[in-house]
């Protein structure tokens, strides 16, 4: 999604922008094109994608995407002059080195700091992979935390862009009480204190630890209410056994009408709006966009300091940070902001006030632009 965030504020500044993606329909020989959002899209088919992105190939199959990739590239090579890739996952770092052979600007968006451990795909393809992302003109931080990993790789400071995830104001933006209150009706949630979270029910998000936190602080009250946003079908991101184990916890505890699953939904910004305060437990990140998304809301957030998270909330200024594994910390800080209705005030209007000067779209299209036209 950030990527077409960014499309769209690059659109508005006159630029044209095109998409290669991978696609799992059709005729898995030849590409395809359609358009995605207002964009034009050049389908690169996969067999069994998801097995794909998690690296579950053969080097006939890579062979085959990077030939279809560098042919997609070459035949439609007039009509860009930069390409920019939103992951460094292997094989698509192999983009840098196709961009050199096309006389391209190439650009490498690192959006997890593990992006760059090739322990995962095996020590021949790790030093592969590793040639590949240092081949790009630029490498995209965006976070301290990615930056100073970059450096450790060896990175000069020269080759890293430092710019972090944006959001669009025009989607993300803060509503009053009475439209938060109507929100809340056609939303069909209760009265009372909401916490949010939204993203995929899998272990790396650290729900489980959520839903322990909330049942010790709230399962004796009923005006609080934890709001979990997000698919709860294995094909969209949940990690099947691990929901049911965090469901059954809740069955357990009584707390099933106090702890909502949403299930995929279209309308997030709605229920950013809608909630008084925003939770989020993950146990890794890049730069999480929830986190600027319900701050450009005006609802606070609560987090752990995973990569990024440090770089948008100022501590105790516009919200709270966490050290990672402090539930009991996790705990009295869910307390205190359910409780103080003063704080959450002030950490909204500060929130917004730090999306708006540093994260929003606008901002981050200029310093993109400023790159691209080097």
């Amino acid at each position: 999604m950030q990527a077409v965030t960014l499309a769209k504020g690059l659109k508005r500044k006159g630029w044209e922008v095109r998409f290669v993606a991978l696609v799992e329909r059709g005729d898995y020989k030849s590409c395809c094109q359609y358009m995605y959002d207002g964009f034009l899209v050049y389908g690169l088919p996969i067999k069994n994608i998801e097995n794909f992105l998690e690296g579950g190939v053969g080097i006939k199959q890579l062979t085959s995407v990077l030939t279809r990739l560098f042919w997609i590239l070459l035949k439609h090579h007039k009509k860009y002059k930069v390409i920019h890739c939103h992951t460094l996952s292997f094989p698509f770092t192999g983009i840098s080195i196709l961009g050199k052979l096309l006389g391209k600007r190439t650009l490498g968006k690192v959006t997890m700091s593990n992006d760059l451990d090739s322990s995962n795909v095996g020590k021949i393809t790790g030093i592969v992979n590793r040639y590949f992302y240092l081949s790009f003109d630029c490498l995209v931080a965006i976070s301290h935390e990615i930056e100073q990993k970059l450096l450790q790789q060896g990175v000069g400071e020269e080759k890293i862009l430092r710019i972090p995830n944006t959001v669009d104001s025009s989607v993300f933006f803060p509503v009053t009480v009475s439209e938060k209150e109507n929100l809340r009706r056609k939303l069909g949630l209760p009265r009372g204190i909401i916490a949010l979270f939204s993203g995929g029910i899998i272990r790396r998000k650290g729900v489980d630890t959520l839903i322990d936190v909330w049942i010790r602080s709230f399962q004796y009250s009923q005006n609080y209410t934890l709001v979990l946003a997000g698919p709860l079908s294995p094909q969209h991101g949940i990690e099947d056994s691990y929901f049911k184990s965090i469901y059954q916890k809740i069955e357990k505890n009584n707390m099933k009408d106090r702890i909502i699953f949403t299930n995929k939904i279209e309308n997030i910004e709605e229920y950013m709006q809608a909630a008084d305060f925003f939770v989020f437990p993950s146990l890794l990140e890049g730069m999480p966009n929830v986190i600027l998304e319900t701050m450009a809301c005006g609802t606070p957030a609560i987090s752990f300091a995973v990569s990024g998270v440090r770089d948008i909330i100022d501590h105790r200024e516009n919200g709270i940070i966490i050290p990672a594994g402090r539930t009991d910390l996790f705990q009295k800080a869910m307390n205190e902001i359910s409780l103080n209705s003063d704080l959450r005030k002030i950490f909204s209007e500060k929130s917004v006030k730090k999306i708006r000067e540093h994260f929003e779209i606008n901002v981050i299209v200029e310093r993109y632009i400023d790159y691209y036209q080097r």
